[in-house]
């Protein structure tokens, strides 16, 4: 009976659970689905929120997100994605709607390559479709899915702990030396 509990967990912990996140933003709506409820919920203009300023260590958060993201990068197993979208636009001269294509492609490659020192992608599609129009117009719709176990939720996360406190040791002895 305790094998078979173990085995359970052992399951459990393993098992990779899709979550599922859409983006739709065109000229007249703007979209984030995460497991098909809107995370952009609209808020009054009347009310104003009050930020508190705090001192920002640049050093230190360089050598955190430094030290994350190699951590990060060196995982054997990462959570595994799948992209499906694409983007409609037209800038409103056909000229630069033209040259900004091979921007936004340039861009959407850098994005992919950063990615995937977070995810292995099991399917990645974009279609990038330029309007030659006259008029200004846009539309990009995402489908994610991102297939992710409790174990690599887990280990992610004692990786951003190590990598924070480690980050934390270093601008300690940065300031008592300085």
């Amino acid at each position: 009976m305790t094998l078979f509990f173990i085995l359970l967990i052992l399951f459990i912990l393993f098992l990779k659970i899709p979550i599922k996140l859409k983006v739709s933003i065109t000229k007249n709506e703007k979209k984030v689905l995460f497991f098909n409820r809107n995370l952009l919920k609209k808020t009054s203009k009347d009310r104003k929120k009050k930020y508190l300023r705090q001192k920002f260590n640049f050093s230190r958060s360089k050598v955190f997100l430094n030290d994350f993201l190699s951590s990060i990068n060196q995982m054997k197993s990462k959570p595994q994605v799948k992209i499906t979208g694409y983007i409609n636009y037209s800038l409103g001269d056909p000229w630069y709607t033209a040259i900004s294509y091979g921007l936004f492609s340039t861009f959407a490659a850098f994005l992919f390559k950063f990615s995937k020192i977070f995810f292995n992608y099991k399917k990645s599609n974009l279609i990038i479709n330029p309007l030659l129009e006259k008029k200004m117009n846009y539309a990009l719709k995402f489908e994610c899915i991102i297939y992710i176990s409790l174990v690599q939720i887990i280990h992610i996360t004692i990786l951003f702990v190590l990598s924070y406190f480690k980050s934390k040791e270093v601008s300690l002895f940065g300031e008592l030396y300085e």
